[in-house]
């Protein structure tokens, strides 16, 4: 790291990644032993595996692995076809994936197995893949095992690593292919690395009902599963957020949420993940949200270094070719503390403040360019920024209003940030 009149961090090439693009592999590394495509740009990577169900089986900011894979299933998979194994066991590979919700809806009535595992073709069944333009897409069989109700759908992907930027974009389809309606929505499951610290846990967080009140009371979220423990979730009233820490206790949570987002903070590596969603506000009044109208889940797994962050569309009718469609993306940087507040952008850890002369804040960014910051005569101080690094600003500055914007790396013209004035 090297200061300059502003005070930044500058990239050294040893951070740089491979050349960008997609690319089809044998072995998605890492002691994966699975094959599939890789998709680099200069600050993050993201691996798919179609053997998986088509998922995302890496995501990494740098050299960074914030998705979870389990290593006792390296190089394995599981057939997934009526009879067998696959009726009876499921394979935790990890990573990020959806699938048919509400999970109730799951088995047919008199099924001999439990709730859980899901369905196999659609969670871990053999998708085939293809490039297209800049994006990876997958798509699975149809649901063909009898004891599951959602026989007949189908689930696919689009997986794009956006150029330039720790964000990748989700779009996952779930059809119906059966002869008559079914009732369904989309349930995604990210799991997330952690390092397990009493004294300095992760957490995750999302924003309580700006718009009306949540129908799980004061507390603003559900307890679904596990033993209350002290401490483990609470309601930040300062920055309206509900607050899940991992204090190694396994426990799901879930939250009927409007601001369509929900955070990881790893203060280990000082990384935030943000996972930003669309949430229907008039599905949320008509009650088609799954678990009471649940918008956001997080479960916290006591065997393993993990976090799983959640997120659910509204329950549809499916007339035969029609789908449910989940959009989503999911964004990563550096950052010096536990972020203030969440923006499309990045986060903000401490908001512009003018003192003795000088202008500072502390950010992160999810798209490597320039931070512009412009007086109110015109005057310009420009900045080099990436999720690689903290942003620490630290400026001479007269006084005064100030505009801020970023110039990303792949895009032509800056777009302006609302970090308020600094005054």
């Amino acid at each position: 790291m090297r200061t300059v009149s502003i005070v930044i961090t500058v990239l050294c090439a040893a951070h740089l990644l491979a050349a960008e693009g997609i690319r089809e592999v044998p072995d998605l590394g890492d002691g994966m032993a699975w094959p599939g495509y890789i998709a680099t740009n200069s600050v993050a990577s993201i691996a798919v595996a179609p053997a998986l169900g088509g998922r995302m089986i890496g995501f990494k900011l740098g050299g960074t692995q914030l998705l979870y894979s389990d290593p006792a299933w390296y190089g394995k998979t599981v057939e997934a076809v009526p009879g067998g194994n696959s009726f009876w066991q499921h394979a935790s590979f990890g990573g990020m994936r959806f699938m048919p919700s509400p999970q109730a809806f799951w088995k047919v009535q008199g099924a001999p197995i439990p709730a859980w595992p899901p369905p196999p073709a659609i969670d871990y069944g053999l998708y085939a893949a293809s490039i297209g333009g800049d994006a990876i897409f997958t798509h699975g069989p149809v649901e063909n095992n009898a004891l599951y109700a959602c026989v007949g759908m189908q689930l696919r992907y689009r997986w794009r690593l956006v150029p330039g930027a720790a964000r990748v974009q989700v779009e996952a389809f779930l059809t119906n292919f059966s002869h008559h309606r079914q009732l369904w929505g989309l349930w995604d499951i990210a799991q997330m690395v952690i390092v397990r610290d009493a004294a300095s846990p992760a957490e995750v967080f999302w924003p309580m009902r700006s718009h009306s009140e949540s129908r799980f009371g004061s507390d603003e979220y559900l307890n679904q599963q596990g033993r209350r423990a002290d401490g483990q979730v609470v309601g930040d009233v300062a920055r309206r957020q509900v607050v899940v820490r991992d204090l190694g206790i396994g426990r799901k949570v879930s939250g009927d949420s409007d601001g369509g987002w929900l955070a990881l903070w790893r203060p280990d590596a000082g990384i935030v993940v943000v996972k930003t969603f669309t949430y229907e506000a008039e599905a949320w009044a008509r009650m088609t949200y799954p678990e009471g109208g649940s918008t956001v889940a997080v479960a916290v797994l006591a065997g393993r270094s993990v976090v799983e962050l959640e997120s659910m569309t509204p329950v549809v009718d499916l007339d035969p070719g029609e789908s449910v469609k989940s959009s989503q993306e999911m964004a990563a940087c550096r950052v010096a503390a536990r972020p203030l507040s969440i923006h499309s952008w990045g986060v903000v850890v401490t908001p512009p403040a003018q003192a003795d002369g000088r202008l500072r804040a502390s950010l992160g960014v999810f798209d490597a360019g320039e931070l512009i910051v412009t007086a109110a005569d015109g005057a310009k101080q420009r900045m080099k920024v990436s999720p690689l690094e903290p942003v620490t600003l630290d400026v001479s500055w007269p006084g005064g209003p100030v505009a801020f914007s970023l110039l990303k790396d792949s895009a032509a013209t800056a777009v302006p940030l609302d970090l308020g004035n600094g005054g």
